[in-house]
């Protein structure tokens, strides 16, 4: 009887925790226009990336980037954030949703390779 009882401790433990837990905002957040592993041709290393995102940005939220680990720009009302000068070579990037100056979500991190004409 007394496992018992401590099972039921446990368990209602488990339960009351997970009801805590934050729960994405957003049930879609991805880096569109942009894949896995992809070379992106940019002469200038300048381009622009679109966010999916579902249900719409709420009013007092915003979208930052994070380009090799790093917020990249300011943050933004819009789904269309760009991106500029950046070095030929790998990067990593990410969009952010921000409620004032806190994350509360992240897209998965996308691998990419920008290619540049070498100058002489």
């Amino acid at each position: 009887m007394r496992s018992l009882r401590w099972c039921l401790l446990i368990w209602l433990a488990l339960s009351a925790a997970a009801l805590s837990a934050p729960r994405p905002t957003y049930c879609v957040l991805a880096l569109s226009e942009l894949t896995d592993g992809q070379a992106l041709r940019a002469n200038n290393g300048s381009f622009s990336v679109g966010v999916q995102i579902q249900p719409p940005l709420q009013a007092t939220h915003r979208l930052r980037l994070l380009l090799d680990g790093q917020p990249y720009g300011p943050a933004s009302e819009t789904t269309r954030l760009h991106l500029l000068n950046i070095d030929r070579g790998e990067h990593s990037l990410a969009v952010q949703v921000l409620a004032a100056d806190e994350v509360i979500q992240q897209s998965p991190t996308l691998r990419f390779t920008v290619l540049r004409v070498r100058k002489r």
